[in-house]
């Protein structure tokens, strides 16, 4: 009787820890959700909810020719998920700027439980209850998960692949084979650099397990599905160029971005690139080389101008690669071509989550949780070559602080096992025990922090981005005042371009020809430059100026539509219809709009009728 009244007690305190620690949990998902919306609705009173530049104009246009039937026909250089997972909520729901936000603040929430699965699993429940607090409460991944950006669905595919390999790898059940397969696949599909992990951990396991064919039938099924996954983009890539490209041609361009004379770690194009009507270079190859190229042969140009400056600077490249090495564990949040979440909390109500002062601490005891892992390396080695493949790969390239996001839950996951596996060296009087790790994470520490150079971030873009904003809602004057700011806090192309705009448009043409001066005095090649000003010389009705500006428009970027269009029409007024009907067959050969092709297809037809 007593043995039986143990066993009941027993057996109703485990029940009682199992609902508390439930409850524990569902207090940090809930957590995680609340955050996430508060700062959603923060954000849809700030003009940045509707309005997109960079990377996220980019994918919301890309979206929206899909949505409008159009489709992507050309080879992929984003990533070719995202734009897909935007079409694909706008044609459900009809509201993307609400839904497409609301699913990822949900895959946030989702990563956050996987990752408490993964920290349970592998260093035990109080390690994946902090892991999944630290995300919860971790302020970019807050902020990012309302921007139209792909790190939120990267992420989330990262770790539940992840998760699923673990579970593959403890229990060998076919089921979670394919589910990591299928997931990783589609990471892979949405940045294609995480793609090293996949033979990294191919060779691993073939020295790990038996190499009889039964012990491997699993794995080489894996690798055989995420093979699978590829195939959609290969063959789109195929059909809309003729090339050979898996995933996507920004290898080359990425490469040269992040390794030329003026790199310094971050995103750096010392050539004179349009990153807004040509932001993967391609017009700027075909003009310096004179010759029509597809995507994987643009690619490979870029690609070789990497290899040479390394080639011919190999100690400059391995200081320069270590230098990003230590750029990664940055303690700053370091935005580049985003919105600077930095600069979104000064104006605007920023997302709620942990100090930046928690950022150094955090990486300081995942360094340590690391070393102590050691110990138990076979049982979460994949996740440990992933984080180091994928910090290494990312290196390779160039650094920004939305890139180290996809890894930071498995930092997190280490920097929990180091504080669970701490408070139980505590209660158990080893304290000892503690200084090999502290020694090997301060000896990791101490020189990614005090080698970390001075960076010189502004916030002109963002500046850039409030007067486009302004100015496209016919506010001139303050469009004007954000340019200034803009050009004030970093004079460039764009920023003295906009501001011309503004004065134009508000009929102080003296004012805007100096500006747009400056702008040709700072890239005499921007073809965006070119046909502003020949804009302006069109409003004061002086055609052979706007015609010479927009004759240089098209001979620095010969793919630029509007240019094409505004030549055409200039030249079917002054009766010269062979040159006009030539410049309008190459707009309607460059431009997908029905509403924009209308006009300039009756026009057409007015001409052929002339002639």
């Amino acid at each position: 009787m007593v043995s039986s009244g143990r066993k009941r007690r027993a057996s109703g305190e485990a029940k009682a820890r199992t609902v508390r620690s439930e409850y524990v949990l569902v207090a940090i998902l809930a957590i995680a959700l609340l955050v996430r919306m508060l700062f959603l609705l923060d954000l849809r009173d700030t003009p940045f909810y509707s309005s997109h530049y960079s990377d996220s104009r980019i994918y919301f246009e890309l979206a929206e020719r899909i949505v409008d039937g159009q489709g992507i026909g050309s080879a992929f250089f984003m990533s070719p998920l995202y734009p897909y997972f935007i079409a694909t909520v706008w044609s459900i729901t009809g509201d993307p700027l609400f839904w497409v936000r609301a699913i990822q603040i949900l895959l946030g929430c989702c990563t956050a439980l996987l990752l408490f699965y993964i920290g349970r699993d592998t260093f035990g429940r109080t390690a994946g209850y902090i892991a999944a607090a630290l995300l919860a409460l971790h302020a970019p991944s807050v902020y990012y998960d309302s921007f139209f950006l792909v790190e939120s669905i990267h992420t989330f595919l990262i770790v539940a692949a992840l998760y699923f390999l673990q579970r593959a790898m403890r229990e060998d059940r076919l089921r979670d084979w394919l589910l990591s397969a299928v997931t990783l696949g589609l990471a892979i599909v949405s940045r294609s650099s995480i793609i090293l992990f996949v033979p990294l951990f191919m060779i691993v396991v073939m020295f790990r397990l038996p190499s009889r064919l039964d012990a491997l039938r699993n794995p080489l099924i894996w690798l055989a599905v995420i093979g699978i996954t590829l195939i959609p983009t290969t063959v789109h890539n195929y059909t809309a160029e003729a090339v050979f490209l898996p995933i996507t041609s920004s290898f080359g361009y990425n490469l040269y971005a992040g390794n030329n004379e003026q790199a310094i770690g971050l995103y750096s194009m010392p050539e004179a690139v349009d990153l807004y009507s040509d932001p993967n270079g391609h017009a700027f190859v075909e003009r310096m080389t004179g010759t029509a190229m597809n995507a994987a042969e643009v690619s490979s140009w870029w690609r070789n101008r990497a290899v040479t400056w390394i080639m011919d600077n190999p100690g400059e490249f391995l200081l320069l690669y270590v230098k990003k090495l230590i750029l990664f564990f940055h303690p700053g949040e370091i935005d580049q071509l985003g919105l600077s979440m930095d600069f979104f909390s000064e104006h605007y109500a920023g997302p709620v989550g942990l100090p930046k002062v928690a950022t150094p601490l955090i990486f300081i005891l995942s360094f340590a949780g690391m070393f102590m892992a050691l110990k138990d390396v076979k049982v979460h080695w994949p996740l440990l070559l992933f984080l180091v493949a994928y910090i290494a790969v990312t290196a390779l390239f160039f650094v920004n602080g939305r890139l180290r996001l996809p890894v930071t839950p498995l930092l997190f996951l280490y920097a929990a096992y180091a504080v669970s596996t701490m408070l139980q060296v505590v209660r158990s009087g080893k304290v000892r025990t503690l200084v090999r790790p502290a020694i090997a994470a301060a000896a990791l520490a101490l020189p990614v922090f005090l080698l970390q150079a001075p960076l010189d971030i502004r916030y002109e873009l963002e500046y850039l981005k409030l007067g486009q904003i302004h100015f496209d809602a016919g506010d001139y004057a303050e469009a004007g005042l954000w340019f200034e700011r803009s050009v004030d806090e970093r004079e460039t192309v764009d920023g003295r371009m906009n501001l011309a705009n503004a004065l134009a448009a508000q009929e102080n043409m003296h004012e805007a020809v100096v500006e747009y001066r400056a702008a040709l005095a700072l890239d005499s090649t921007s073809a965006l430059t070119w046909f502003n000003f020949g804009n302006l010389w069109m409003q004061v009705n002086n055609a052979p100026r706007a015609h010479a500006c927009w004759t240089r428009a098209i001979e620095y970027n010969p793919d630029f539509a509007p240019a094409h269009r505004n030549l055409g029409i200039l030249l079917m007024h002054a009766e010269r219809y062979a040159e006009a009907e030539k410049h309008f067959e190459r707009f309607l050969e460059l431009e997908r709009n029905p509403e924009q092709r209308r006009g300039i297809e009756m026009d057409l037809q007015r001409i052929r009728e002339t002639r």
